[in-house]
């Protein structure tokens, strides 16, 4: 199915009819990944109690780890005599795309859901990628960001999930670098160049903050909302890992790439229109990052959130 073949108005009656399904794995490279659920409004603590004795009962959830988070509580006060921290976030082990994975991000989420554990404003999803593949991989890392200059607009909207909205703390968390990467990107000649370029800081939308690390050594895609629904996560996951494998791929028409490069209007790259909707646009990167038709599907009804 070439999306771009359709108009608009047969796009949302597409994506109306279309179910996103929680699938038992994804197909494409297998690249491992990790999830930081973050939530709000429940005590850190009475969340810390439930996890362990949740954790006790199912064995397969133990290296999944429950983390303070300050900005998810704006109120906190640590220097106080008795703190009560609201919030936090459950950090996953390294995930490698098989049904228990699968089954341990739902239990999770299912949990948070169960104990009144809510996901807002202040929260956000962040996926980690292991970065072996990109490894002294210039092109493909160049590749990677040019993709996410021209479509970054359409993967905010997309990463919000259902919710009406970006969520406003993006701006400070998940900061936007499309006209960064546009500005300096034809400027680098090698991987040490571009890896430098755009290290720092760690707030940006797709973070290289923790590339050729000893420890946490990966890709971090920041903009997500928060949310403690598992079958939005599984399709961030399914969104980002395909962005990672077609930058591999030199079977693509990159001369496409080039060419939406070339007609690049930073003026279209503004934070504050990125929750617009641009139908046409979003199906030229379905088609381009896809193979397969529910995927497809399954990114454009997120995108048009019907």
């Amino acid at each position: 199915m070439e999306l771009q073949s359709f108009t608009n108005e047969e796009i949302i009656e597409i994506v109306k009819k279309h179910k996103i399904e929680y699938r038992n794995s994804l197909n494409g490279i297998n690249i491992p990944f990790g999830c930081e659920i973050e939530f709000e409004e429940i005590s850190f603590y009475a969340v810390l109690k439930k996890l362990n004795d949740f954790k006790n009962s199912n064995f397969n959830l133990l290296s999944w780890k429950l983390k303070e988070d300050d900005s998810l509580d704006p109120l906190f006060d640590r220097t106080s005599f008795s703190p009560s921290l609201s919030g936090g976030e459950i950090i996953s082990p390294i995930l490698n795309n098989s049904l228990q994975d699968w089954n341990n991000l739902k239990d999770i989420c299912l949990f948070l859901r169960n104990i009144n554990a809510k996901a807002l404003d202040l929260s956000a999803a962040h996926i980690h990628f292991d970065n072996k593949l990109f490894k002294d991989n210039y092109i493909a890392l160049k590749r990677l960001l040019e993709l996410w200059s021209i479509y970054e607009d359409v993967i905010f909207r997309f990463s919000a999930g259902f919710k009406d909205k970006i969520r406003e703390y993006a701006i400070t968390y998940a900061v936007p670098v499309s006209n960064r990467i546009f500005n300096v990107i034809n400027n680098t000649s090698n991987y040490d160049e571009l890896l430098n370029s755009f290290r720092t800081p760690r707030t940006n939308a797709i973070s290289l903050y923790n590339f050729d690390k000893k420890i946490n050594d990966s890709f971090e895609f920041r903009c997500p909302n928060g949310t403690l629904s598992e079958v939005v996560w599984q399709n961030n996951i399914n969104f980002f890992k395909h962005l990672l494998e077609v930058s591999l791929d030199n079977n693509k028409e990159w001369d496409k790439i080039d060419y939406m490069l070339a007609i690049y209007n930073p003026n279209e790259y503004i934070f504050e229109l990125y929750n617009g909707l641009n139908i046409n646009k979003a199906c030229t990167l379905a088609d381009f990052i896809f193979d397969q038709d529910c995927d497809k599907k399954s990114f454009m009804k997120q995108y048009i959130k019907r």
